[in-house]
């Protein structure tokens, strides 16, 4: 170990520093980069279909899933977010059994049309429009549609997952009749099962073959293992090492108690300042901590929005009608499906276009933001509907 450390120092010792910029005149050149960047990308998005996945048929993600996926180490590459992203599924009706896994993270599946139910670690649970499951950390889970109706969901993500060192998952089945994509080739045992897949050198920049097997990782199900046995701490901590216990314990507690599904028409509209909106998840909400706040908003017709901006990243999927935003005074046109992006710190208003119909969008907002301390809003002009 002093070898390396050696080693490490005398690498050091041989850089020219005159040769490195300084962290000062770096940081005003990647800001005005990025700033530029920002104002050539688009601010609203067509869905659009892939082909099939490893994990499972009828599957659709829009180009948003492209722009900036988790497994995309680029911010601003193709849309003015640097953190936000989202899959659009779309499981047919009698479509083939999807494949089941299991990631560090948690999710919100907010449900567009049809119906299905989700297993959880052995556990099912019906969701229908309206609703949003949720898939608390490391928690295996598989989605089924209803055979007669199918199931579409909007699920919003974050890219700081990778950033944080926890871009993890298992695939412990994968989607019924597979079908593997250039690059990669099946593993089978002796008895010809199915058992993992092999991705080839040269693909994504692969430096060697690599090959996923289905199951568990050793390490990371004994992570999870000691995470979950965690011990109840009901007394108040004397030392700040006990806050972190407690936390722990706390924190296992919350996963294995929160909702796992949130049925949207059991919750209240608000009349806000903001305009009506319903909170499927949010500050109040167990499921919120997690992720994301997802609302959904309902402007009536020839109305519009109140007038707002916020530090964090907002992501807003259109289920209903046509209009557009305002966004820094430019004007961005929307209509039922289209993926609507609002920067960081941007002064936005939605306005409807339809002179007899109401529009209706739902809103994913990470939460990251308000743990760290920028969450708030700045109203700027209400809502016309707006009774205080």
């Amino acid at each position: 170990m002093e070898r390396q450390g050696e080693k490490h120092r005398e690498l050091l010792r041989e850089e020219r520093q005159d040769d490195l910029p300084t962290d000062y005149e770096y940081r005003f050149i990647t800001q005005v980069d990025e700033r530029e960047k920002l104002q050539t990308l688009p601010r609203v998005f067509k869905l659009n279909l892939v082909p099939t996945t490893l994990e499972g048929v009828a599957q659709s993600r829009g180009k948003h899933k492209i722009f900036g996926d988790h497994i995309v180490y680029h911010r601003l590459t193709r849309a003015p977010l640097y953190t936000l992203t989202a899959d659009y599924y779309i499981m047919s009706p009698k479509a083939p059994r999807r494949g089941a896994h299991r990631h560090v993270t948690s999710r919100l599946f907010y449900i567009v049309r049809g119906k299905g139910y989700e297993k959880q670690d052995g556990r099912t649970f019906q969701f229908k429009e309206g609703d949003v499951f949720v898939v608390p950390p490391f928690t295996v889970h598989q989605h089924f549609a209803d055979p007669e109706l199918g199931c579409e969901a909007f699920v919003p993500k974050t890219s700081t997952t990778h950033f944080l060192g926890l871009y993890w998952r298992e695939q412990h089945e994968f989607g019924e009749n597979p079908i593997f994509p250039p690059g990669t080739e099946p593993i089978k045992d002796q008895q010809g099962q199915l058992i993992g897949y092999r991705i080839k050198k040269g693909l994504h920049g692969a430096k060697k073959d690599i090959e996923v097997y289905l199951g568990v990782d050793p390490k990371w199900d004994e992570i999870i293992k000691l995470k979950r046995e965690a011990a109840r701490w009901d007394d108040e901590p004397k030392t700040t090492y006990d806050h972190y216990l407690q936390l722990s314990a706390v924190e296992n507690q919350e996963w294995t108690s929160q909702s796992h599904v949130i049925k949207g028409d059991k919750v209240l509209w608000e009349n806000t300042r903001q305009g009506k909106i319903k909170y499927l998840v949010g500050p109040h909400n167990p499921a919120g901590k997690w992720t994301h706040d997802l609302f959904i908003q309902e402007i009536p017709p020839s109305s519009r929005s109140g007038k707002h901006f916020h530090l964090s990243e907002e992501l807003i999927l259109i289920l209903e009608g046509r209009g557009y935003d305002i966004q820094e005074g430019v004007r961005y046109d929307w209509e039922r499906g289209d993926l609507v992006c609002v920067p960081v710190g941007t002064v936005h208003q939605h306005f409807n276009a339809d002179l007899v119909k109401p529009a209706k969008f739902i809103s994913a907002q990470p939460r990251h933001w308000a743990d760290m301390g920028y969450g708030g809003f700045v109203q700027l002009e209400d809502a016309p509907e707006y009774e205080g």
